[in-house]
């Protein structure tokens, strides 16, 4: 992949000056009036729009790059925005970029390949204006017991939202089942919530660790379970903080059986190789939530098999449920976007018997 694409490389490579000279077009003589904070916010800004737009050409992934323009986009009409517009900065983008064209490093051929993603991904927000919000979760078996926990930690009423799952535990669910219809069912709502500006940063984040915190509740009864042979190690990928999806994946299969090995959020190549090497698992799981994250977990899966580690590898995360073809440019074995169908691919791989559940 970073033979291919050295052109970008190169981009990168010259990306602060990129920005500085995209950000003094879209300001003009306003630039210069920039105080400290609105300049590093601009220039935060420009750095993740183009993180994403290098990205998902290095993946050649037009789906992803019309699903962040379209988030993006839509974040711009929260009130009291201050995110640069996408349109704005990619128009602009493209006058800059067309400036660095030399034939040698930068060709036009590789300007029209940005020019193209950047067209297409304009065709998508406009045909797609005001459908960008996250789709409500499914309705579950416990879909009253979902509104109440919702509204418990909306409220910042923890002790309410671990009452709740401990009455519903003493009713006789299942823990899997909390899992699969109460936890995830709620970190979707809460995404949507946020995407949705219902929710700010601060109760987003502080619902996700109530919900880590009544999970670790439960692991007392999840150890206790009885286990067979069969170990899954799971990791994120360096620089991914997301880690929420794939610890509840983590204790969802726990609870039908498997030894899970979390290594945890933001793991280091080398340190993810030598958990492999000593722990020897059935299967490997690379989480990635951000897409300008998927070059890492392709980076990493390059090494466990340059290594000969025969292990089937899954990946997860945000992205591969936008590109469904995109687990197979990573050098994946597969994805899978559910608990259930986690459960039945690493089943499948290692020839086990898919138990009903």
């Amino acid at each position: 992949m970073i033979n291919r694409f050295l052109w970008l490389e190169h981009l990168r490579s010259q990306r602060s000056r990129i920005v500085t000279t995209i950000l003094r077009h879209m300001y003009q003589s306003d630039f210069h009036l920039m105080d400290d904070e609105t300049h590093l916010q601009a220039t935060n800004d420009a750095n993740f729009h183009l993180d994403n737009l290098f990205t998902s050409i290095e993946i050649e992934s037009q789906a992803l790059f019309n699903a962040y323009a379209q988030w993006a986009a839509e974040l711009m009409t929260h009130p009291n925005s201050s995110f640069i517009t996408p349109t704005d900065f990619f128009e602009v983008v493209m006058e800059v970029l067309l400036q660095e064209v030399d034939d040698i490093h930068f060709t036009t051929a590789h300007y029209q390949r940005i020019k193209e993603i950047i067209s297409q991904g304009f065709a998508h927000m406009k045909s797609n204006t005001g459908s960008a919000s996250a789709a409500e979760a499914p309705a579950t078996p416990l879909q009253d017991e979902l509104t109440r926990y919702t509204r418990h930690l909306l409220a910042s009423d923890r002790s309410g939202a671990a009452k709740l799952v401990q009455q519903l535990l003493q009713n006789g669910v299942d823990v899997k089942d909390l899992y699969r219809h109460l936890f995830h069912p709620f970190q979707i709502e809460l995404g949507r919530l946020w995407q949705a500006n219902k929710i700010n940063v601060a109760q987003e984040h502080f619902a996700t660790a109530a919900t880590q915190y009544i999970m670790s509740l439960l692991y007392d009864h999840i150890l206790s379970l009885p286990k067979g042979d069969k170990v899954f190690l799971a990791t994120c990928v360096s620089g991914e903080l997301h880690e929420m999806g794939i610890r509840m994946v983590c204790d969802y299969l726990e609870c039908l059986h498997w030894n899970t090995h979390y290594l945890g959020a933001n793991m280091p190549e080398s340190a993810v190789i030598q958990a492999v090497m000593e722990n020897q698992p059935d299967v490997i799981a690379i989480s990635c939530t951000m897409m300008y994250h998927i070059p890492k977990a392709s980076h990493l899966i390059q090494r466990l098999r340059k290594a000969d580690i025969p292990i089937p590898i899954l990946v997860g995360g945000y992205p591969f449920n936008i590109d469904p073809l995109l687990w197979h440019k990573t050098g994946a074995n597969g994805t899978a976007g559910s608990f259930d169908a986690i459960y039945d691919t690493i089943e499948t791989l290692t020839g086990g018997e898919v138990l009903e559940i």
